[in-house]
């Protein structure tokens, strides 16, 4: 099981280190990472932008397949340690660069690295 999230957690941090940038961007063709605070669940954290100089689908797509993929790796530490994850936390996109409003979706989408559904998927 420590395999399982460790390989996730590599994934997630290879995909974010080969796709996107340390700061938001302003490239309308990019995608935004983001996450909530478990200090304040509607707050919404600049986690990555993907702006790849791709299309918008492609910087989105591996966007999503992240986030999926650091979901999952939340369920699994929570599983781990005989927890539950707590739903109202997770990591989400949204197209275009980084935007301070906007809603907190209610639920985050979980994937597993073997499970992703990306077209993108490598």
């Amino acid at each position: 099981m420590k395999m399982r999230i460790w390989l996730a957690a590599f994934i997630a941090g290879a995909l974010m280190v080969s796709g996107c940038s340390l700061g938001p961007s302003t490239d309308e063709s990019s995608s935004t990472l983001y996450r909530n605070s478990p200090l304040d669940y509607g707050m919404r954290v600049h986690f990555a932008t993907f702006d790849t100089g791709d299309t918008e689908d492609f910087n989105l797509q591996n966007c999503a397949m992240t986030a999926g993929i650091l979901n999952y790796n939340m369920d699994s530490a929570s599983k781990a340690e005989g927890t539950l994850r707590d739903p109202r936390l997770g990591f989400w996109c949204e197209p275009g660069p980084y935007s301070a409003t906007g809603a907190v979706p209610d639920q985050f989408e979980s994937e597993s690295p073997t499970d992703v559904r990306s077209k993108y998927r490598w």
